[in-house]
């Protein structure tokens, strides 16, 4: 069956499966729909990913990507009043609020977004954890710009863009972080209060419009093209926490209340990045073996189901060169699945790594029946 089949069914199984969600009344998302492009692509046939994060729309690759719109620079946001200030927490607490982001940016690992929105013309990335909390990232001229939310608040918590990180408590700007991660001192924070208002009043769109608007897949290539920058801002935060003895004296002393919780979003997010891979075509910036094994794969494919005339050698040929693709493609995705899953947990390596090795054993079955 082809990969497009399975994100396909994949789409439509997810989004069946968010429509029986329940969810509190103050965070409850609209149910999703699909465009016109997807629902007229939709094959039943085809099984679903098992243990997708709930509402997570596979990304698609089924129409050319266009180029993700940035949103305004932060000077040119739409004008709101600045943000209301209240005394900073004592030195020792001051590390909560970054923290906190950077636990939840771990927890969601190297998934691609959970689906997305139109904005104002902007085409924000969303992910929810399976308790309601978001992280909301839209491009930006200066690099990509982070929003969180924890479960059930339309405020963020934080909003991060490429100069400062700005925590919020119940909407009032509490602290400024320079890009080292250490919090500004009351007097240099202050300055900060009309961009903090600014993206204040823009993380509350953005929230709603999470909830609200139509949900839609993210496009393979656009993830692929933005993927590194997300992934180096969370190692940046493991640098700087690590680096920062106040910081990891913080996280040492409150990290295990939730770790049990942030623990399992994280396995079942790399278990989610494992199946993906194992069922679509990874998408570069320019062509390498992966892409090679796949369009193999589909150009034998499509001779084999040719009508008219063939020859039975001929056909013999396509299938035995459509069985080899796939074997190429899940010896690929078996490699792929040794280095992402080096530094993860054994529980989870386990899992991602069973799931490529059966991706193997299944095609070189297939090939020697061919």
């Amino acid at each position: 069956m082809g990969h497009a089949a399975l994100l396909r069914s994949t789409t439509l199984a997810l989004t069946g499966a968010l429509a029986s969600l329940t969810l509190s009344a103050c965070n409850k998302p609209a149910p999703p729909t699909q465009d016109a492009s997807l629902a007229a692509a939709i094959d039943t046939t085809a099984a679903p990913l098992a243990g997708a994060p709930a509402g997570a729309l596979a990304p698609t690759d089924t129409s050319p990507a266009a180029p993700a719109a940035e949103a305004p620079a932060a000077d040119a946001l739409a004008p709101a009043p600045p943000a209301p200030v209240a005394a900073p927490p004592p030195p020792a607490q001051q590390y909560r609020y970054i923290d906190q982001a950077a636990s939840l940016s771990a927890a969601f690992a190297d998934t691609p977004p959970d689906y997305t929105v139109d904005y104002q013309g902007t085409r924000p990335w969303i992910w929810r954890s399976g308790d309601g909390a978001y992280r909301i990232v839209e491009a930006a001229p200066g690099g990509e710009r982070y929003f969180y939310f924890m479960p059930g608040a339309a405020t963020p918590f934080l909003v991060r863009d490429s100069n400062y990180t700005y925590a919020y408590d119940q909407g009032r700007l509490v602290v400024v972080y320079a890009a080292d991660g250490r919090p500004l001192a009351p007097t240099l924070a202050a300055r900060q209060v009309a961009l903090a208002g600014r993206y204040l009043a823009r993380a509350r769109g953005l929230y709603s419009a999470a909830l609200h608007e139509k949900r839609q897949a993210a496009h393979a290539a656009n993830w692929q093209a933005r993927r590194a920058p997300i992934l180096a801002q969370q190692q940046q935060w493991r640098q700087q926490q690590q680096a920062n003895q106040q910081w990891r004296a913080w996280h040492d002393q409150h990290a295990a209340a939730g770790q049990a919780k942030l623990d399992r979003e994280r396995t079942q997010r790399q278990a989610y990045a494992a199946q993906l891979a194992s069922v679509a075509a990874p998408v570069a910036r320019g062509p390498d073996q992966t892409g090679v094994a796949v369009a193999r794969q589909r150009q034998a494919k499509a001779v084999a189901a040719q009508p008219g005339p063939t020859s039975a050698r001929a056909r013999n040929i396509a299938h035995a060169r459509a069985a080899q693709a796939e074997v190429d493609a899940a010896r690929q995705n078996l490699a792929r699945a040794r280095a992402q899953t080096a530094g993860a947990d054994q529980a989870s390596k386990a899992k991602i790594m069973d799931a490529a090795r059966t991706r193997l054993r299944l095609a070189l079955q297939k090939q020697a029946a061919a």
